[in-house]
């Protein structure tokens, strides 16, 4: 899978791109649509009713989970890339955070 990535999108990481659960996804298009649809399915189960308790880590993790669940095998867990990033920011070691924001 190798994607042209319009102006201001965010780069797959080649290690998250493993999570992909549907093979036939050649385009940025593809996915995206994809994505959109899996979204807009998350919204019309989420939006159904008031939620509960939305600024948990709990919470968070289950919407990302039913907003791309069906594309991502990750859906639902932190990145690695970003954990990674966070830490080496508790070391004074801000470089991985800011290369991992301006991606």
């Amino acid at each position: 899978m190798n994607f042209d990535y319009p102006e201001g999108a965010t780069p797959i990481d080649p290690d998250e791109a493993q999570g992909l659960l549907l093979p036939h996804i050649r385009t940025m298009a593809e996915l995206d649509r994809w994505e959109q649809e899996n979204i807009f399915e998350a919204e019309n189960s989420v939006f159904k009713r008031r939620q509960k308790d939305i600024l948990t880590e709990k919470y968070v993790r289950s919407l990302h989970k039913k907003m791309f669940g069906n594309v991502w095998r990750w859906a639902g867990d932190f990145r690695h890339r970003y954990i990674e990033a966070l830490q080496a920011a508790d070391r004074h070691d801000y470089e991985p955070l800011l290369t991992f924001v301006r991606s």
